[in-house]
């Protein structure tokens, strides 16, 4: 899936492209509120009135999209910085863009990280209006440990409402999450980079300190109360939609993550989910491939987000039609069942 372009070229020629080309449509260096004053966020505006690649609807049209992205670096490396040609691709695409940073070992541990991305989540929840965005249409874009990191905020904020804490962050407003190659379950990752020979390369005992099953999407989501998940309690604090994309021949995080990954969301209810695969080789092709002007190449992530788009309506309009269904007392329809019937023309509660 990487571009023949970018090969060549390379990231400073692409990044000195990406700056000849387009004028510096950036909002610098924003305190959201994290601990370290040092982290910061970018803002990328739009100046895209039309996005002909998604089916978007809003009853907003002056509101864009919004795409926050955390990037990965294996939770010790990489800076928001890196990534202006992205925030400038998808800008071009139609998004407002947000690229916050977050600590990074050793200056911070692992809830320190993901109260970062949480504190950026909430912020953009509460403020991209004022830069033109939608805070009701926030996609949140994860990369690998960002994608991670991302997944245990909104999974933590769940768990904390299900026992009753204060509700400051709101996080089950976001829109949908978008997650890339992520290392869903910490035990088998270490377990493969064992298998690779590079896990005393990485931090995770160090930063996690080998309690696996705590850090670990996949196993939180397996060892829920079941009362939770069968009254749906704890999927009514998360987002509602996600898409999760993988290499098939992933050698950095193998495609197994986001697999048993979907397989736990599946079996925990939640019905907005898709996983798509790719046989390109490298783990962060797509990311890479939208850091190239999307004038000189379209993207697959255009077509990826335009399926998640037409999902995401598909199932706002299931649950709808099923609140219609509970109020006249009418018999229970499945989302399957439901999908089956929204293709074949209009629901009822449309």
């Amino acid at each position: 899936m990487i571009s023949a372009p970018i090969r060549s070229i390379g990231y400073e020629h692409l990044k000195r492209l990406w700056l000849r080309r387009q004028p510096k449509r950036v909002v610098k260096d924003i305190d959201f509120g994290s601990e370290n004053p040092k982290v910061l966020l970018d803002i990328y505006p739009t100046k895209v009135s039309r996005m002909d690649h998604v089916s978007y609807r809003s009853d907003r049209p002056n509101r864009r999209p919004v795409i926050l992205f955390f990037y990965g670096g294996g939770w010790r490396s990489g800076s928001k910085n890196m990534y202006e040609p992205l925030g400038y691709t998808l800008s071009e695409l139609g998004y407002v863009v947000v690229i916050p940073d977050y600590g990074k070992f050793p200056q911070a541990n692992a809830e320190m990280m993901v109260q970062d991305v949480q504190l950026a989540m909430a912020w953009t929840l509460r403020n991209i209006k004022l830069y033109g965005g939608d805070p009701d249409n926030i996609v949140v874009l994860g990369h690998s440990a960002g994608a991670h990191l991302t997944t245990l905020a909104v999974l933590w904020h769940a768990h904390d409402q299900c026992l009753g804490r204060p509700n400051f962050l709101q996080l089950e407003r976001l829109y949908g999450l978008v997650l890339v190659a992520s290392p869903f379950d910490l035990n088998d990752h270490f377990e493969h980079e064992a298998s690779r020979g590079v896990e005393q390369l990485g931090c995770m005992e160090r930063l996690f300190g080998k309690d696996y099953d705590r850090y670990s999407p996949t196993r939180i989501l397996n060892g829920l109360d079941k009362r939770w998940v069968n009254s749906n309690v704890f999927n009514q604090h998360c987002p509602q939609n996600w898409l999760l994309l993988h290499t098939l021949t992933d050698i950095v995080v193998p495609f197994s993550s986001s697999f048993k990954f979907c397989s736990a969301l599946q079996q925990n209810h939640f019905d907005g989910v898709a996983l798509k695969h790719y046989r390109s080789p490298g783990h962060a092709d797509l990311i890479v491939d939208l850091m190239l002007p999307a004038t000189l190449e379209r993207s697959k992530f255009e077509d990826d987000m335009g399926e998640f788009y037409v999902h995401a309506e598909r199932l706002t309009r299931y649950h709808n039609y099923v609140r219609e269904q509970s109020s006249q007392n009418l018999a229970y329809v499945s989302y399957a069942q439901f999908t089956l019937q929204d293709v074949k023309g209009p629901s009822p509660a449309r």
